[in-house]
């Protein structure tokens, strides 16, 4: 009896982990799912960040809203701006004065989930639970769920990827997706004495020999969502008909008010 409990034991703890691995990526899966109900609209800013800045991007902040209804999106993100139907993606970029038209290849769904940093491409929990780890807590009366890749990023015993979900519990809305991304990069030998004293840089500078040098650095895109709106009254502000029209040749054209745009098309 004893010896069928010592097996046993072992066997149900595996158990109960798995399960407690399995609800946070449950969870995350429905908050990324659930608050796309029919024609919605939501303004999202976009944050970047970084534990060593090496070009201007890593501290980039911007905005970008998103309309989604069964006729297609229309997001603008700066001065850059997408509009989507059923067989065509218009990419206008208003400072440049240039239209690229391109088929659509992927379901409205999936340009929203790449814009509002639901970032996951598979959704089955079996193949996330093989890829991450899930964990849940909760922070300022905020629910919040971490995945963590199960893969390390080199020389470290740091996750290669990091999710982070703040979501609303009593609607599933979400609130803020923080994605941390672990990257390589080259330091010289100054730069590398430079840091390694330094206790933010602990565990993460690489001197692997032959005088190569390199930092661990997280890459970091924050969402906040500032506004979500559902229902008929959202309406897109912006259709195709409005930046190209159609020409006698089967072609396009740019849309009156755009004529000084220059306009190419891509297969």
């Amino acid at each position: 009896m004893a010896a069928l409990l010592s097996l046993s034991l072992p066997l149900c703890l595996h158990a109960q982990q798995s399960a407690d691995t399995l609800a946070p990526i449950r969870q995350f899966i429905e908050v990324s799912s659930s608050y796309k109900q029919g024609s919605m609209y939501t303004d999202i800013q976009i944050k970047n960040s970084s534990n060593y800045i090496t070009n201007p991007q890593d501290t980039a902040t911007s905005e970008m809203i998103f309309y989604m209804t069964k006729d297609g999106a229309y997001m603008k993100y700066g001065e850059l701006e997408q509009v989507v139907n059923d067989s065509l993606i218009l990419m206008v970029n208003n400072i440049a004065k240039r239209m690229i038209l391109v088929p659509n290849r992927e379901s409205v769904q999936q340009h929203l989930n790449t814009y509002t940093g639901m970032l996951l491409e598979d959704s089955s929990i079996q193949k996330m639970a093989g890829e991450y780890t899930g964990s849940a807590s909760s922070e300022n009366n905020k629910a919040v769920i971490e995945l963590a890749s199960r893969v390390m990023a080199f020389g470290t015993m740091l996750p290669k990827e990091v999710l982070f979900m703040k979501y609303k519990e009593k609607n599933n809305q979400p609130q803020q997706v923080t994605q941390i991304k672990r990257v390589l990069v080259i330091l010289d030998s100054v730069q590398y004495n430079q840091l390694v004293n330094l206790s933010e840089y602990k565990g993460r500078l690489l001197s692997p020999g032959k005088g190569s040098f390199f930092l661990v650095k997280d890459r970091i895109t924050t969402f906040i969502y500032k506004k979500i709106e559902y229902g008929d009254k959202v309406q897109l502000p912006v259709h195709m008909s409005d930046r190209i029209s159609a020409n006698s040749n089967e072609g396009y054209l740019p849309a009156k008010g755009y004529e000084d745009f220059l306009l190419s098309s891509q297969n």
